[in-house]
Protein backbone atom coordinates (compact mmCIF):
# COMPACT_ATOMS: atom_id res chain seq x y z
CA UNK A 1 0.00 0.00 0.00
CA UNK A 2 1.47 3.01 -1.24
CA UNK A 3 2.02 6.17 1.70
CA UNK A 4 -0.56 8.28 0.26
CA UNK A 5 -3.28 5.61 0.23
CA UNK A 6 -2.46 4.86 3.91
CA UNK A 7 -3.01 8.35 4.87
CA UNK A 8 -5.79 8.87 2.79
CA UNK A 9 -7.42 6.02 5.09
CA UNK A 10 -6.60 8.17 8.15
CA UNK A 11 -9.42 8.89 10.30
CA UNK A 12 -10.24 12.09 11.98
CA UNK A 13 -8.22 11.46 14.95
CA UNK A 14 -5.49 10.68 12.62
CA UNK A 15 -6.02 13.80 10.09
CA UNK A 16 -5.75 16.04 13.84
CA UNK A 17 -2.72 14.88 15.28
CA UNK A 18 -1.02 14.83 11.83
CA UNK A 19 -2.04 18.47 11.26
CA UNK A 20 -1.10 19.61 14.69
CA UNK A 21 2.77 18.01 13.88
CA UNK A 22 2.76 19.44 10.55
CA UNK A 23 1.75 22.99 12.29
CA UNK A 24 4.21 22.82 15.42
CA UNK A 25 6.92 22.22 12.95
CA UNK A 26 6.00 25.44 10.93
CA UNK A 27 5.40 27.06 13.96
CA UNK A 28 8.97 25.71 15.14
CA UNK A 29 10.74 26.94 12.42
CA UNK A 30 9.58 30.44 11.83
CA UNK A 31 9.78 30.80 15.71
CA UNK A 32 13.67 29.63 14.86
CA UNK A 33 14.03 31.98 11.90
CA UNK A 34 12.06 34.72 14.47
CA UNK A 35 14.68 34.68 17.09
CA UNK A 36 17.76 33.91 14.74
CA UNK A 37 16.74 37.50 13.21
CA UNK A 38 15.99 39.18 16.28
CA UNK A 39 19.74 38.08 17.26
CA UNK A 40 21.26 38.98 14.09
CA UNK A 41 19.33 42.50 14.47
CA UNK A 42 20.92 42.89 17.46
CA UNK A 43 24.18 42.12 16.63
CA UNK A 44 24.51 44.08 13.50
CA UNK A 45 23.38 47.05 15.25
CA UNK A 46 26.00 46.83 18.34
CA UNK A 47 28.96 45.98 15.49
CA UNK A 48 27.52 48.94 13.55
CA UNK A 49 28.01 51.28 17.08
CA UNK A 50 31.31 49.93 17.01
CA UNK A 51 32.21 50.97 14.04
CA UNK A 52 31.20 54.32 14.41
CA UNK A 53 28.55 54.11 11.79
CA UNK A 54 25.54 54.88 14.28
CA UNK A 55 25.68 57.54 17.28
CA UNK A 56 23.41 55.75 19.76
CA UNK A 57 22.03 52.10 20.64
CA UNK A 58 18.99 51.74 20.16
CA UNK A 59 18.04 49.15 21.52
CA UNK A 60 16.93 48.83 25.04
CA UNK A 61 19.13 45.57 25.81
CA UNK A 62 21.96 46.68 24.26
CA UNK A 63 21.76 49.86 26.13
CA UNK A 64 20.43 48.72 29.23
CA UNK A 65 23.81 46.55 28.88
CA UNK A 66 26.33 49.13 28.61
CA UNK A 67 25.02 51.31 31.56
CA UNK A 68 24.63 48.74 34.26
CA UNK A 69 28.38 47.41 33.29
CA UNK A 70 29.40 50.84 33.29
CA UNK A 71 27.94 51.10 36.70
CA UNK A 72 29.60 47.79 38.30
CA UNK A 73 32.78 49.61 37.04
CA UNK A 74 32.20 52.97 38.64
CA UNK A 75 31.08 51.16 41.88
CA UNK A 76 34.52 49.95 42.02
CA UNK A 77 33.94 45.99 41.38
CA UNK A 78 37.13 44.58 40.27
CA UNK A 79 36.08 41.50 38.34
CA UNK A 80 32.61 41.74 36.45
CA UNK A 81 30.82 39.20 35.56
CA UNK A 82 29.95 40.32 31.93
CA UNK A 83 28.02 36.95 31.39
CA UNK A 84 25.90 37.22 34.31
CA UNK A 85 25.09 40.73 33.23
CA UNK A 86 23.98 39.57 29.44
CA UNK A 87 22.02 36.68 30.86
CA UNK A 88 20.00 39.03 33.00
CA UNK A 89 19.28 41.07 30.00
CA UNK A 90 18.04 38.77 28.20
CA UNK A 91 16.03 37.34 30.88
CA UNK A 92 14.86 40.81 31.14
CA UNK A 93 14.33 42.08 27.73
CA UNK A 94 13.76 39.25 25.67
CA UNK A 95 10.63 37.25 27.51
CA UNK A 96 9.16 36.88 24.30
CA UNK A 97 12.24 35.06 22.55
CA UNK A 98 13.27 33.24 26.13
CA UNK A 99 9.30 32.02 25.81
CA UNK A 100 10.13 30.88 21.95
CA UNK A 101 13.49 29.66 22.83
CA UNK A 102 12.10 27.28 25.16
CA UNK A 103 9.07 25.99 22.75
CA UNK A 104 11.96 25.22 20.70
CA UNK A 105 13.68 23.23 23.02
CA UNK A 106 10.82 21.07 22.73
CA UNK A 107 9.50 20.43 19.22
CA UNK A 108 11.50 17.59 18.70
CA UNK A 109 9.79 15.55 21.88
CA UNK A 110 6.58 17.33 20.97
CA UNK A 111 6.70 15.93 17.01
CA UNK A 112 7.94 12.46 18.30
CA UNK A 113 5.36 12.22 21.18
CA UNK A 114 2.36 13.07 19.16
CA UNK A 115 3.64 10.98 16.01
CA UNK A 116 3.55 8.14 19.16
CA UNK A 117 0.50 8.97 20.19
CA UNK A 118 -1.05 8.95 17.00
CA UNK A 119 0.30 5.82 16.40
CA UNK A 120 -0.82 3.66 20.08
CA UNK A 121 -4.57 5.71 19.39
CA UNK A 122 -4.59 3.85 15.73
CA UNK A 123 -2.87 0.73 17.43
CA UNK A 124 -5.64 0.74 20.01
CA UNK A 125 -8.81 1.46 17.53
CA UNK A 126 -7.13 -1.07 15.10
CA UNK A 127 -7.08 -4.42 17.91
CA UNK A 128 -10.23 -2.76 18.81
CA UNK A 129 -11.44 -3.89 15.65
CA UNK A 130 -10.14 -7.24 15.94
CA UNK A 131 -11.63 -8.08 19.26
CA UNK A 132 -14.56 -6.73 17.93
CA UNK A 133 -14.48 -9.04 14.77
CA UNK A 134 -13.53 -12.10 16.64
CA UNK A 135 -15.93 -11.36 19.48
CA UNK A 136 -19.37 -11.15 16.69
CA UNK A 137 -18.30 -14.23 15.08
CA UNK A 138 -19.46 -17.61 16.29
CA UNK A 139 -16.92 -20.69 16.32
CA UNK A 140 -19.56 -22.59 13.70
CA UNK A 141 -19.26 -19.45 11.57
CA UNK A 142 -15.34 -19.16 11.90
CA UNK A 143 -15.27 -23.13 11.52
CA UNK A 144 -17.74 -22.32 8.55
CA UNK A 145 -15.83 -19.22 6.82
CA UNK A 146 -12.13 -20.20 7.84
CA UNK A 147 -10.32 -19.52 5.23
CA UNK A 148 -10.65 -16.53 2.74
CA UNK A 149 -12.80 -14.66 4.69
CA UNK A 150 -11.44 -15.05 7.86
CA UNK A 151 -8.16 -13.91 6.53
CA UNK A 152 -9.51 -10.99 4.62
CA UNK A 153 -10.94 -9.76 8.12
CA UNK A 154 -7.22 -9.96 9.66
CA UNK A 155 -5.89 -8.29 6.36
CA UNK A 156 -8.53 -5.25 7.15
CA UNK A 157 -6.82 -5.13 10.24
CA UNK A 158 -3.39 -5.21 9.42
CA UNK A 159 -4.41 -2.73 7.03
CA UNK A 160 -5.49 -0.25 10.43
CA UNK A 161 -2.73 -0.64 11.99
CA UNK A 162 -0.48 -0.05 9.06
CA UNK A 163 -2.12 3.46 8.95
CA UNK A 164 -1.79 4.19 12.49
CA UNK A 165 2.25 4.16 12.22
CA UNK A 166 1.47 7.17 9.57
CA UNK A 167 1.46 9.89 12.45
CA UNK A 168 4.60 8.19 14.16
CA UNK A 169 6.26 8.86 10.28
CA UNK A 170 5.00 12.07 10.67
CA UNK A 171 6.48 13.03 13.56
CA UNK A 172 9.62 11.70 13.10
CA UNK A 173 10.24 12.64 10.26
CA UNK A 174 9.44 16.38 10.78
CA UNK A 175 11.55 16.07 13.52
CA UNK A 176 14.32 14.82 11.73
CA UNK A 177 13.69 17.49 9.09
CA UNK A 178 13.35 20.30 12.00
CA UNK A 179 16.94 19.30 13.52
CA UNK A 180 19.20 19.19 10.19
CA UNK A 181 17.06 22.75 9.33
CA UNK A 182 18.05 23.89 13.15
CA UNK A 183 21.33 22.83 11.98
CA UNK A 184 22.00 24.85 9.37
CA UNK A 185 20.00 28.02 10.15
CA UNK A 186 19.52 28.12 13.66
CA UNK A 187 19.44 30.95 16.49
CA UNK A 188 22.15 29.07 18.49
CA UNK A 189 24.98 30.60 16.42
CA UNK A 190 23.33 33.72 16.13
CA UNK A 191 22.70 34.25 19.86
CA UNK A 192 26.45 32.97 20.70
CA UNK A 193 27.89 35.77 18.38
CA UNK A 194 25.58 37.87 20.22
CA UNK A 195 27.41 36.95 23.18
CA UNK A 196 30.49 36.96 22.04
CA UNK A 197 30.27 40.29 20.50
CA UNK A 198 28.75 41.94 23.95
CA UNK A 199 31.11 40.78 25.71
CA UNK A 200 34.05 42.26 23.90
CA UNK A 201 32.42 45.10 23.55
CA UNK A 202 32.08 45.23 27.56
CA UNK A 203 35.31 43.90 28.36
CA UNK A 204 37.35 46.11 25.32
CA UNK A 205 34.96 49.04 24.44
CA UNK A 206 32.97 50.00 27.51
CA UNK A 207 35.70 49.39 30.00
CA UNK A 208 38.10 51.66 28.32
CA UNK A 209 35.84 54.25 28.56
CA UNK A 210 35.44 53.58 31.89
CA UNK A 211 38.47 53.60 33.00
CA UNK A 212 39.71 56.28 29.92
CA UNK A 213 36.75 58.63 32.17
CA UNK A 214 38.20 57.33 35.67
CA UNK A 215 41.27 58.49 34.61
CA UNK A 216 40.08 62.01 33.03
CA UNK A 217 38.23 62.38 36.75
CA UNK A 218 41.28 61.48 38.64
CA UNK A 219 43.49 63.86 36.77
CA UNK A 220 40.79 66.83 37.48
CA UNK A 221 40.55 65.85 41.23
CA UNK A 222 44.44 66.23 41.17
CA UNK A 223 44.39 69.48 38.98
CA UNK A 224 42.13 71.26 41.60
CA UNK A 225 44.02 70.19 44.57
CA UNK A 226 46.88 71.72 43.13
CA UNK A 227 44.99 74.41 42.09
CA UNK A 228 43.58 74.45 46.10
CA UNK A 229 47.31 74.47 47.00
CA UNK A 230 48.74 77.22 44.25
CA UNK A 231 46.00 79.16 45.62
CA UNK A 232 46.57 78.78 49.38
CA UNK A 233 50.37 79.02 48.30
CA UNK A 234 49.92 82.68 46.49
CA UNK A 235 47.77 83.73 49.26
CA UNK A 236 50.24 82.58 51.74
CA UNK A 237 52.85 84.42 49.67
CA UNK A 238 50.62 87.67 49.16
CA UNK A 239 50.55 88.02 53.16
CA UNK A 240 53.90 87.69 53.00
CA UNK A 241 54.68 90.42 50.74
CA UNK A 242 51.87 92.88 52.36
CA UNK A 243 53.93 92.12 56.00
CA UNK A 244 57.06 92.52 54.16
CA UNK A 245 55.91 95.77 52.38
CA UNK A 246 54.25 96.81 56.13
CA UNK A 247 57.59 96.13 57.71
CA UNK A 248 59.40 98.41 55.05
CA UNK A 249 56.93 100.75 55.54
CA UNK A 250 58.36 101.06 59.10
CA UNK A 251 61.98 101.23 57.76
CA UNK A 252 60.90 103.72 55.56
CA UNK A 253 59.66 105.91 58.09
CA UNK A 254 62.62 105.35 60.17
CA UNK A 255 64.90 106.42 57.78
CA UNK A 256 62.77 109.34 57.19
CA UNK A 257 63.00 109.83 61.05
CA UNK A 258 66.82 109.19 60.92
CA UNK A 259 67.15 111.42 57.85
CA UNK A 260 65.63 114.37 59.85
CA UNK A 261 67.65 113.74 62.67
CA UNK A 262 71.06 113.34 60.45
CA UNK A 263 70.28 116.78 59.21
CA UNK A 264 69.32 118.28 62.59
CA UNK A 265 72.62 117.18 63.33
CA UNK A 266 74.30 118.63 60.66
CA UNK A 267 72.63 121.91 61.39
CA UNK A 268 74.00 121.90 64.72
CA UNK A 269 77.92 121.01 63.74
CA UNK A 270 77.69 124.02 61.32
CA UNK A 271 76.36 126.17 63.73
CA UNK A 272 79.41 124.62 65.73
CA UNK A 273 81.45 125.38 63.43
CA UNK A 274 80.25 128.71 62.56
CA UNK A 275 80.84 129.62 66.41
CA UNK A 276 84.18 127.71 66.14
CA UNK A 277 85.20 130.03 63.46
CA UNK A 278 84.27 132.65 65.10
CA UNK A 279 85.88 132.31 68.53
CA UNK A 280 88.79 131.90 66.59
CA UNK A 281 88.62 134.83 64.32
CA UNK A 282 88.16 136.92 67.87
CA UNK A 283 90.48 134.77 69.53
CA UNK A 284 93.29 135.74 67.13
CA UNK A 285 92.17 139.47 66.93
CA UNK A 286 92.63 138.83 70.65
CA UNK A 287 96.19 137.50 70.43
CA UNK A 288 97.30 140.18 67.86
CA UNK A 289 95.88 143.22 70.24
CA UNK A 290 97.43 141.49 73.82
CA UNK A 291 100.67 143.08 73.22
CA UNK A 292 99.42 146.88 72.41
CA UNK A 293 96.47 146.32 74.88
CA UNK A 294 97.34 144.62 78.26
CA UNK A 295 94.77 146.46 79.72
CA UNK A 296 91.79 144.50 77.82
CA UNK A 297 93.01 141.02 79.15
CA UNK A 298 90.54 141.01 81.94
CA UNK A 299 87.72 141.95 78.98
CA UNK A 300 89.40 139.18 76.98
CA UNK A 301 89.11 136.95 80.12
CA UNK A 302 85.56 137.83 81.10
CA UNK A 303 84.70 137.32 77.28
CA UNK A 304 86.47 133.83 77.15
CA UNK A 305 84.63 133.53 80.46
CA UNK A 306 81.37 133.95 78.61
CA UNK A 307 82.89 131.66 75.80
CA UNK A 308 83.33 128.97 78.38
CA UNK A 309 79.66 129.20 79.20
CA UNK A 310 78.56 129.35 75.81
CA UNK A 311 81.10 126.26 75.26
CA UNK A 312 79.16 124.22 78.19
CA UNK A 313 75.97 125.03 76.84
CA UNK A 314 77.49 123.61 73.50
CA UNK A 315 78.33 120.54 75.52
CA UNK A 316 74.93 120.02 76.81
CA UNK A 317 74.16 120.28 73.12
CA UNK A 318 76.68 117.59 71.68
CA UNK A 319 75.38 115.57 74.89
CA UNK A 320 72.01 116.28 73.54
CA UNK A 321 73.03 115.24 70.21
CA UNK A 322 74.88 112.44 71.21
CA UNK A 323 71.46 110.88 72.70
CA UNK A 324 69.51 111.34 69.98
CA UNK A 325 72.28 109.96 67.85
CA UNK A 326 72.84 106.96 70.22
CA UNK A 327 69.01 106.14 69.77
CA UNK A 328 69.20 105.69 65.76
CA UNK A 329 72.19 103.85 65.75
CA UNK A 330 75.21 102.09 66.81
CA UNK A 331 77.69 103.17 64.26
CA UNK A 332 76.99 107.26 65.46
CA UNK A 333 78.56 106.36 68.70
CA UNK A 334 82.44 106.69 67.51
CA UNK A 335 81.12 109.74 66.13
CA UNK A 336 79.36 111.34 68.76
CA UNK A 337 82.24 110.54 71.24
CA UNK A 338 84.52 112.40 68.74
CA UNK A 339 82.41 115.38 68.52
CA UNK A 340 81.92 115.08 72.52
CA UNK A 341 85.56 115.65 72.95
CA UNK A 342 85.86 118.84 70.60
CA UNK A 343 84.41 120.70 73.65
CA UNK A 344 87.00 119.91 76.15
CA UNK A 345 90.08 119.74 73.99
CA UNK A 346 89.11 123.48 72.84
CA UNK A 347 88.37 124.37 76.47
CA UNK A 348 91.21 123.20 77.49
CA UNK A 349 93.32 124.73 75.06
CA UNK A 350 91.41 127.70 75.55
CA UNK A 351 92.76 127.35 79.29
CA UNK A 352 96.04 126.73 78.00
CA UNK A 353 96.23 129.82 76.22
CA UNK A 354 94.84 131.91 79.16
CA UNK A 355 97.38 130.37 81.48
CA UNK A 356 99.93 131.04 78.59
CA UNK A 357 99.04 134.82 78.29
CA UNK A 358 98.34 135.39 81.68
CA UNK A 359 102.28 133.71 82.42
CA UNK A 360 103.19 136.34 79.83
CA UNK A 361 101.79 139.19 82.01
Amino acid sequence: MALSEAYSQLGLSGSIITGIIILLFILGFYANLFIRRRYLSLSNELAAYCAGDIDELQCDILTWVTEEYKECLSSGVENVNTHSIIDVAIEAFQKPYKAAEQLLGKINGLLISLGLFGTFLGLTSALGQIGELFSGTSSEALIAEAGLNTFKMLISSFKGMSVAFITSLFGTGLSILFSVLTSFVGYNDAKNLLITELEEYLDVKVAGEVLKEQRENDNSVVEKVLFKDVVESISVFNNTINSYVNDLGFLKDFNQQLKENLIHADNSISNINRSLDRTTEAFDRSCMKMAECSEELKILADAIKHQNSRMDALGMLFTDLSRKLDETSQDRNLFLKTLDEIPDRLLNYTEAAVARIEKGV
